[in-house]
């Protein structure tokens, strides 16, 4: 899975799929009935979105391990995948 790959790299990917400021009460149950392997950030004061700049949903971001976004997509594109897995570093 691809951000494990992240993970295991030192490297974060987020994805910001909703900025609900109802937060728990409307994702909780979302999630308890659709399982995921990401993880899920409850954003309260939506400090992360407005660090991150998140203007329109979906947004993705690649954080190299300085912490450095290297990569911001908003919306789905064709290859997103691959030219994330270009920018991570090779495997040892």
């Amino acid at each position: 899975m691809l951000s494990r790959d992240c993970l295991g790299k030192g490297w974060l990917l987020v994805d910001f799929f909703a900025t609900d400021p109802a937060g728990q009460a409307v994702v909780e149950p979302y999630f308890r009935d659709n399982p995921t392997a990401l993880t899920v950030l409850l954003d309260r004061y939506q400090a992360t979105v407005k660090r991150y700049g998140v203007s329109e949903i979906p947004s993705l971001f690649l954080i190299d391990p300085a912490g450095i976004v290297v990569l911001k997509q908003v919306g789905f594109q064709e290859g997103l995948y691959e030219r994330i897995r270009a920018l991570l570093p090779a495997d040892d």
